[in-house]
């Protein structure tokens, strides 16, 4: 900063600068024959964005307490210096077998310690445990969520590493977290097949009609030609079937 003085010889023309307020915890130093400010201390975008300053001026001419103040804004602009890290090394989650997908699973979270962008951004990945692709995070939020066909007979559980970086260091620089998946079973198999269930109700129908042929009475005609056409050599045969076709369809 730079102040101006009408007086054209020393000591009446020599200007002393100083810093009378806002500089507590002395972060800055001011040089008094300049007006030069400098930094002389820890600055911290994150503990302060901004600092103002009251900054004085006064020549050999007058006492100091005759003096010209003026106020300095000083902006702190924000770098990469805290990583992003998860808040836990480990998470768990659920799902239920054959969910839709896009179905919630699990939110990973890491802080991040920087004030701005995109230091403070963090960006999300699933980096192994996830070969087949059933499942997908967000890269912004972390939120996990299902993407293909989950089959508890299949997997009864899902281990994925999870890894965050934010847009101030390399990808390479990232923390790495572990999330365990648990499958919830669901009833999706039945305990007859089609194939097997028309194969029993054959059978059920076999037996009815051979129970219906031996009830039959010798007086009823048209059935009594059937009945009769079974000679003594099939009469085993029949009651073979009649024997096991209960135990077949139990």
């Amino acid at each position: 900063m730079h102040a101006s003085n009408g007086d054209a010889t020393a000591p009446y023309n020599v200007n002393t600068y100083s810093i009378i307020a806002g500089n507590e915890a002395g972060f800055f130093a001011i040089d008094a024959a300049t007006g030069e400010i400098t930094v002389n201390g820890n600055i911290d975008r994150e503990t302060a964005a901004s600092f103002t300053l009251t900054v004085a001026v006064h020549d050999s001419g007058f006492e100091s307490g005759n003096q010209d103040t003026a106020t300095v804004t000083i902006t702190v602009n924000d770098v990469e210096d805290n990583e992003a890290a998860f808040e836990q090394d480990d998470f768990t989650g659920s799902v239920a077998e054959n969910s839709a997908v896009g179905t919630a699973v699990a939110t990973v979270h890491a802080s991040n310690g920087d004030a701005t962008a995109p230091y403070n951004t963090n960006t999300y990945s699933i980096i192994a445990g996830n070969e087949a692709g059933l499942f997908a995070i967000d890269a912004a939020t972390g939120a996990i969520t299902v993407y293909g066909n989950i089959d508890r007979e299949t997997a009864a559980s899902f281990t994925l590493t999870v890894a965050v970086h934010d847009g101030g260091f390399a990808s390479g620089n990232q923390d790495t977290a572990t999330v365990t998946i648990t499958v919830n079973d669901v009833e999706d198999n039945t305990l007859l097949s089609m194939s097997r269930l028309t194969h029993l109700l054959s059978l059920k129908t076999l037996m009815s009609v051979l129970l219906l042929l031996l009830s039959v009475p010798p007086t009823a005609m048209p059935l009594r030609r059937i009945t009769s056409s079974l000679s003594p050599s099939h009469s085993p045969m029949v009651l073979v079937c009649l024997l096991f076709i209960p135990l077949l369809v139990s």
